[in-house]
């Protein structure tokens, strides 16, 4: 049977790769630039290449990975994008959404970048120059990408479909629990009290809900982690 996938911050659409050689059959990708696909495209023949059925001649007889289709849209604005929208459309969502964290800027072998980098968008902005100075009068408010992700889980996934995706941690949350972390992203916190489940009214007056499968917080810095997350679409009582 067909098991659709969706990135909806596809890049260069690896995790639809990995997708692919776990047994995915229909693979959808969008992103807001197209030009990060060419090479995608190029790691799908190279892989098909290798994980094919080939003939003793070594002829390719049949490809093992499906070819992903991609399309530009924003998750900011689903509805502009028919495969971000159609309810019960796909089995599964993977993502990794873009972190603007930017990479360490070495001085001397020491990371240049202020202790608190990762706190405010300004200084993260300003520290493509170490000698400038840093403007932190605009608080960074943790808004990320993760409240609509999820919201386009809740109208795409079929029901028992699930979603994996990372939830990128900054300084001022490292120690704050992933039910903080999704309430401060749009939930409330009777939804993640109960297993930490969302749930919402679909247009049939039913309700549905993500709920928690697992989590695990992945630590990369004292400044930055992210959590790895999977819920799971369920029909509520």
């Amino acid at each position: 049977s067909s098991i659709r996938v969706l990135d909806p911050c596809c890049g260069s659409g690896s995790l639809l790769l990995y997708s692919a050689a776990l047994g995915a059959t229909d693979l959808v990708g969008v992103d807001s630039d197209s030009s990060v696909w060419s090479g995608a495209f190029e790691n799908f023949a190279r892989f098909r290449a290798i994980s094919g059925i080939r003939s003793r001649g070594g002829e390719l007889l049949s490809p093992s990975l499906p070819t992903p289709k991609f399309y530009c849209g924003d998750v900011l604005d689903p509805s502009s994008t028919e495969v971000l929208s159609v309810a019960n459309s796909f089995d599964a969502v993977v993502c990794d959404p873009p972190y603007n964290i930017g990479a360490p800027i070495l001085l001397n072998g020491k990371d240049a970048r202020p202790a608190n980098y990762h706190d405010y968008d300004d200084v993260r902005i300003d520290c493509t120059d170490y000698r400038r100075p840093f403007d932190v009068d605009n608080i960074h408010d943790g808004k990320d990408l993760t409240n609509e992700i999820i919201g386009i889980a809740r109208k795409v996934l079929r029901e028992r479909g699930r979603i994996v995706f990372f939830i990128p941690v900054r300084s001022n949350e490292m120690s704050t629990s992933l039910a903080d972390l999704l309430i401060f992203r749009g939930c409330t916190r009777s939804e993640v009290d109960n297993k930490f489940s969302t749930s919402v009214d679909n247009c049939g007056g039913e309700s549905e809900r993500l709920c928690l499968v697992f989590g695990r917080k992945q630590l990369f810095t004292p400044t930055f982690s992210r959590w790895l997350v999977c819920l799971e679409k369920c029909r509520g009582a």
